[in-house]
């Protein structure tokens, strides 16, 4: 994990927000029209690279930092990134940290010591209401309302891959991805298998590789399940060094513990600890 954003969805969403127009990153412009995506690293000896940062028309910058996990160092980060960012460009800067994260957002938008008050932008990607974005035209709206604030995930779930099954064939498999990595920042990975396989009646989802592997992880959570049910049955409530092996081993590995289980004498007979 880097930052807040664990890999796999920070790389969807710097992807995606550079790729797809979208209201929400209009908004955070001010309208203002990007000329350019600029790629900013930090020294190497603090290896950290900066999620986005915009060259806008005015000739400003804007610095938009992805965040799944509240940071109660935030603020100093954010000035880090600013004197960096003022330094290398010599441009007004301004900063927006984008909370994409489950947990209620509690950081705070200052960093204050005797000597400095550092204040920068704080975002819930929740404050845009999920329906609004699916209702928009522009896809990239559709795909973000699995981001946005609801009370009824299942209904906004359903209608994305509506308008995912609407689009272009070749449109489908891009779309798809982006769906099942934002899905994992709320939760949404079971809600998603069952609206897929629901949709398979009227829908041949099997060409897309995407769904081909929330089938598989569908598939490895049930033998999971099946396995730590077993598990407990036999041996009581489970350690958490059996626990971390579970969830570390491949279907495979755990498909072959489940044939076993039943005779094993005890636990570490069957999962070594080591």
């Amino acid at each position: 994990m880097r930052g807040g954003v664990r890999l796999e969805f920070d790389g969807t969403l710097k992807e995606f927000f550079q790729q797809q127009p979208t209201r929400l990153l209009r908004e955070l412009t001010g309208g203002v029209p990007v000329v350019e995506f600029l790629n900013v690293e930090l020294p190497a000896v603090q290896e950290r690279r900066l999620d986005l940062v915009l060259l806008l028309a005015d000739e400003t910058l804007l610095h938009i930092e992805l965040q799944s996990s509240n940071d109660r160092d935030m603020g100093l980060r954010m000035l880090e990134y600013y004197a960096l960012l003022w330094r290398r460009y010599r441009k007004p800067v301004r900063q927006v940290v984008l909370y994409v994260g489950t947990a209620r957002m509690r950081m705070a938008r200052t960093f204050s010591t005797e000597a400095v008050r550092f204040v920068y932008g704080l975002r819930d990607v929740r404050e845009w209401r999920a329906e609004e974005l699916l209702a928009s035209p522009l896809f990239g709206d559709q795909v973000l309302a699995i981001l946005g604030g609801t009370e009824d995930p299942r209904a906004i779930v359903q209608g994305v891959l509506e308008r995912i099954v609407e689009m272009a064939p070749e449109r489908r498999e891009r779309a798809l991805r982006y769906v099942l990595n934002l899905a994992g920042l709320r939760k949404f990975v079971i809600i998603l298998e069952k609206e897929v396989e629901r949709m398979a009646v009227t829908v041949d989802w099997s060409q897309y590789a995407a769904v081909r592997e929330i089938a598989r992880e569908s598939e490895a959570r049930g033998v999971k399940q099946a396995l730590h049910l077993l598990l407990e049955q036999r041996f009581g409530a489970l350690p958490q060094w059996a626990v971390r092996k579970i969830e570390e081993a491949s279907k495979e590995r755990m498909m072959e513990w489940l044939g076993k289980a039943s005779s094993a004498a005890t636990l570490t007979d069957l999962i070594p600890r080591r």
